[in-house]
């Protein structure tokens, strides 16, 4: 798992578990270069099991978001299109599927881009209690005093 040739070379690493075993997903970017996402197996004493799987092929740069169970979530900017893609790759399948997708700003900086469900609400009529706050020190210091 360790990189070589190029020493410019910036790593983003998550850890998850699917019920196969450990997972450790990264995402690696040369200098100028797309983000490639991979990831690898462990074992139980965190040594790695089996080649890494790149999931990616550099045509986009991909960055890493978050890694849940058998599922991979990162994003995808097309720099020709400047176009983003929210994706999910199952470990499973091996396929990934764009969730959302959206342009970039005419400059090609990124956005943020979050899509929230509405939660149901409350059939209670009154607000929750607060427990009581505890009660400030008047006085910190710090070191001896």
């Amino acid at each position: 798992m360790t990189p070589s040739g190029n020493l410019a070379i910036k790593l983003h690493l998550t850890l998850g578990a699917d019920a196969a075993s450990d997972i450790i997903v990264y995402t690696r970017q040369g200098l100028g270069a797309n983000g490639i996402i991979t990831y690898q197996r462990l074992a139980s004493d965190g040594s790695p099991v089996g080649p890494s799987v790149q999931i990616t092929d550099g045509a986009t740069d991909d960055q890493l978001n978050d890694v849940s169970g058998n599922r991979i979530v990162y994003t995808a900017f097309d720099q020709v299109a400047l176009r983003h893609q929210v994706k999910v790759y199952s470990i499973d399948t091996g396929e990934a599927v764009s969730l959302l997708a959206a342009s970039a700003f005419a400059d090609g900086s990124r956005a943020a881009i979050l899509r929230i469900q509405p939660t149901r609400k409350s059939r209670c009529s009154r607000p929750r209690r607060q427990p009581p706050a505890s009660p400030l020190p008047r006085r910190v210091g710090l070191g001896p005093m």
